[in-house]
């Protein structure tokens, strides 16, 4: 593709980013919170028997230990992400400074 119309083969590849941009953002944000994620209820309640004696997990401690691996994984994510799926030819869209239309008529700005 020269940059003003879209490839379908290299337009099909940047949906199956676009696609999988959604579970991973799910279950990256899904880890930063308690409630993000039935698992992490899961650990909350087998560490509440485990250790009875000890305070309990809530809310804010949960957050203040999972945010940051949470934002990491996030960047790493996007970063992976547009490296793989969305080639030179496609940052403007990923940007928002271009559309394209079927034709390979291009728009400019949103």
């Amino acid at each position: 593709a020269d940059g003003s119309r879209l490839d379908t083969k290299q337009f099909k590849w940047f949906c199956k980013g676009l696609l999988l941009s959604v579970p991973y953002g799910a279950s990256i944000g899904g880890i930063a919170t308690l409630t993000g994620t039935p698992p992490n209820l899961v650990l909350k309640s087998i560490f509440e028997a485990t250790f009875p004696g000890q305070k309990s997990v809530d809310y804010q401690t949960w957050f203040t230990v999972a945010f940051p691996p949470s934002l990491i994984l996030i960047i790493a994510g996007w970063t992976f992400l547009c490296l793989v799926y969305a080639r030179s030819s496609y940052w403007n869209l990923i940007t928002g400074k271009f559309i394209w239309d079927k034709s390979g008529n291009t728009y400019k700005g949103w």
